[in-house]
């Protein structure tokens, strides 16, 4: 209990310093209809036929994924345009009840768009099923030290943080729990063994 208790008071701490969760508007529901095609049509790899803005690409995974039952991996890829990211492209990879594998294959593509041109930018979204935390209490989206630090080795490289802070694309992360969508914008080294994470991503080797 005592592992399990110190997780969530360490995943309690990093969310602190997380955004609100996003307010959505009836304009982002222009990504519903396409993302739950995505996840019915259980499509690894989906072009857009017609481009999202991030919020609409983001209440679309929040719409196809709330009442699942397990999680789901969801990238979008797209370029950064003024304070929203076009997303044209989106790769889907479900999991099980409490975690979601992010294949290498994944990771791949990430890099491979991120370094084609300056304004490259990857939304990255996982879900967590509804689980007993948010029926107490009703909690914000909380992502776990193993959902930040496998996010952080897999999936960001140096030259990425580098292209950010020059003005150019970024690989942003966010949650989806409890009926919202909140992104994740820090991360906390855990040395704590997988055992005691209830709801995470893991990495998946070749």
């Amino acid at each position: 209990m005592e592992p399990i208790l110190e997780e969530l008071i360490q995943t309690g701490i990093a969310s602190l310093f997380d955004p609100n969760p996003i307010h959505f508007t009836r304009e982002h529901e222009i990504g519903i209809r396409p993302l739950k095609k995505i996840l019915k049509d259980n499509s690894p790899h989906q072009e857009m036929s017609r481009e999202l803005t991030r919020n609409q690409f983001l209440r679309g995974c929040l719409a196809a994924t709330e009442n699942e039952k397990v999680e789901h991996l969801l990238v979008g890829f797209g370029e950064h345009h003024s304070s929203t990211t076009y997303i044209t492209a989106v790769m889907h990879v479900a999991g099980g009840p409490s975690n979601v594998a992010i294949p290498p294959s994944i990771g791949a593509a990430v890099q491979d768009w991120m370094i084609r041109e300056h304004y490259a930018e990857v939304i990255v979204f996982h879900n967590h099923p509804i689980n007993i935390l948010n029926i107490l209490f009703d909690n914000s989206p909380l992502a776990s030290s193993m959902d930040r630090n496998t996010m952080l080795m897999n999936l960001l490289k140096p030259e990425f943080a580098f292209k950010a802070l020059m003005g150019g694309g970024q690989v942003r992360f966010y949650l989806g729990e409890n009926h919202q969508v909140r992104e994740n914008t820090q991360s906390k080294q855990s040395n704590k063994p997988a055992s005691v994470q209830s709801e995470s991503l893991r990495w998946q080797k070749a």
